[in-house]
């Protein structure tokens, strides 16, 4: 270092001069600090020096490298990289180092092993020099500092405090907020290091992406039954904002550890459009949490005798005293028992008397599609009879494609409900107006015999029945245009070896 008697500084190479800087950071004084910036400045990298005063010096070292011009961004070549060792590697891969999230408290650093916080520990801060760690109230004093001259990026604060949250860190939370954090300033990137393309806020209010939303939720599924509220009222207020929502999903709603002031918090505060009622209003019932069943009748779940019903009923069933009593008390308060039954007498009528070829009396049989032209797609048979006749039309729109796997039975569709009902099917009448079947329109129905095929019908795609081994009859149109290289028939025994 130069002094008086010595005025001529000594020649340092580029990782020298960075490396003089932060050790008179870390055990020199001001005036020598002040000396080495105005002797050796510029400095290539200068991110982990301006850390050091941070964590372990206070403002007025900081002041001082701000004043030399120090940032925390630095170059990302891989010749300075290296040099500097400026990569974490940890479980969830390998990223840059962003020093300035070592201004965090120490729980935050060591608790995320997937966050750009845990490799903070990796950057090379002498254990005895964590033993004189700032206040966070003094650090923060300095973070102040960045933000106004620049060096500090607003991104880090908003990574810093979704963790804070999320790890129950309120303080510093509130601390970052005051400072102008906001969950929309940072696009997360510690999953390989590159962001995925949306930022803190998009993740907590539509679940996107499964990596980022799934450590979200592990986070909050860990904190204690006390601790969820105030860390849901800080995320809502975040969100509430920007005019969104937080969104509850399933998962969060059968694995938080509700108690009944978070629950009637969420029901009224976040999305929970993707919950299943049933089972958040059981697990009101079965915790006694009777405020919140106060507020699920305000959004009318309760509304349905039948549901209301088979709740009282679970109430009954699982011995749960207070929400049984409660539910009682609604029923006798809210309902009138004579309409009730009245709607369900005529509603029970209506399924009596309703025309069979009505589209919604057929939308309870088979799944269909509106063509551009106006006519019918069928997709689906979804009924139990065992003699099928396909409607010619629906409503007043005709019936003219049997689409692909309509009548499919197989198992390798394993979305498919119908499975067990359309392997009984024996015969299925297609009807005058149809024009074109689709290809494995009839997928291992086993006990199909028959399928009649009108006139009308111009195209065929093979193969149109496949593993149906009693299929005997099944007369194709004269004329009609087979499409596909396989044979119409596949695997059905009882036809003509020549069908297939």
């Amino acid at each position: 270092m130069p002094t008086e008697k010595n005025p001529k500084p000594k020649k340092l190479s580029e990782l020298a001069k960075v490396t003089l800087l932060e050790e008179t950071v870390l055990s020199g004084t001001l005036e020598e600090l002040r000396t080495v910036t105005e002797v050796y400045q510029p400095f290539e990298m200068t991110a982990r020096a301006l850390l050091l005063a941070i964590r372990y010096r206070g403002a007025a070292f900081v002041k001082v490298l701000l004043e030399a011009g120090a940032t925390f961004a630095y170059e990302t070549k891989p010749a300075m990289l290296g040099k500097y060792k400026m990569q974490q590697t940890t479980a969830g891969g390998n990223y840059l180092t962003v020093y300035e999230l070592a201004v965090a408290p120490e729980k935050l650093r060591k608790n995320y092993e997937y966050s750009p916080l845990c490799g903070i520990p990796q950057i090379g801060i002498p254990e005895e020099s964590e033993q004189n760690v700032l206040s966070i109230d003094r650090r923060l004093e300095s973070v102040k500092l960045c933000l106004e001259s620049g060096s500090m990026d607003r991104s880090s604060l908003a990574e810093m405090l979704f963790f804070a949250l999320t790890e129950n860190e309120l303080g510093f939370a509130d601390a970052l907020i005051a400072l102008g954090a906001n969950l929309k300033d940072a696009e997360p990137c510690y999953y390989n290091g590159r962001p995925w393309g949306g930022n803190y806020l998009n993740i907590i209010t539509t679940g996107q992406n499964s990596a980022y939303w799934s450590g979200y939720m592990t986070s909050l599924i860990r904190l204690e039954k006390n601790e969820l509220l105030p860390v849901l009222e800080r995320l809502c207020h975040l969100v509430e904002k920007e005019k969104k929502k937080l969104l509850i999903s399933q998962k969060l709603a059968d694995e938080l550890k509700w108690n009944d002031a978070s629950l009637c918090f969420a029901l009224e505060k976040t999305d929970i459009s993707k919950i299943n009622q049933k089972k958040l209003m059981e697990y009101a019932v079965t915790n006694g949490f009777v405020g919140s069943l106060d507020i699920m009748t305000k959004f009318g779940w309760l509304e349905n005798s039948a549901k209301r019903e088979a709740l009282m009923e679970f109430a009954r069933v699982n011995n749960c005293a207070a929400a049984l009593a409660f539910l009682m008390d609604f029923k006798n308060r809210t309902v009138d028992v004579q309409k009730e039954a009245a709607r369900e007498e005529a509603k029970m009528m209506k399924a009596l008397t309703e025309n069979p070829n009505s589209v919604s009396a057929l939308k309870k049989l088979w799944n269909f599609t509106k063509n551009e032209d106006g006519t019918v797609t069928i997709t689906g048979y979804k009924g139990g009879e065992t003699e099928v006749e396909i409607p010619a039309v629906i409503g007043k729109a005709k019936v003219v494609t049997i689409g692909e796997a309509s009548f499919d039975a197989s198992f390798m569709n394993l979305r498919n409900r119908y499975q067990s009902t359309r392997k009984n099917i024996q015969r299925v009448i297609i009807p005058e107006g149809v024009t074109v079947l689709e290809q494995n329109l009839f997928w291992d129905c086993r006990a199909l015999e028959e399928i009649v095929i009108p006139s009308t019908v111009k195209t065929i795609h093979t193969p149109l029945a496949i593993g149906c081994p009693k299929l005997k009859k099944a007369v194709l149109p004269e004329g009609v245009e087979i499409v596909g290289e396989k044979p119409v028939f596949i695997r059905c025994k009882s036809m003509c070896d020549e069908n297939g």
